[in-house]
């Protein structure tokens, strides 16, 4: 089962953080981006967009389906 995660990426140089403290850290002065994305049970992480309807292509439950799926067509 896919879940939800929150990482903080630091605008400076991009790297993201599962801790907010540590983005902070790192940002030097600028304001961290938060984002949200669906892990799914192999590792596979899929972005979720913002402003999406619910249910479309992008949206957190199109994640988190998208997660738990193969990324191989054949083992779909």
């Amino acid at each position: 089962m896919a879940k939800l995660q929150e990482y903080y990426r630091c605008p400076v140089c991009d790297q993201r953080y599962t801790i907010l403290a540590n983005a902070i850290k790192c940002r030097n002065q600028h304001q961290p981006r938060k984002e949200l994305w669906a892990i799914g049970k192999d590792g596979k992480g899929v972005k979720v967009n913002e402003h999406c309807a619910p249910n479309s292509y992008g949206s957190a439950e199109w994640a988190l389906e998208e997660a738990d799926k193969s990324d191989f067509i054949s083992q779909r």
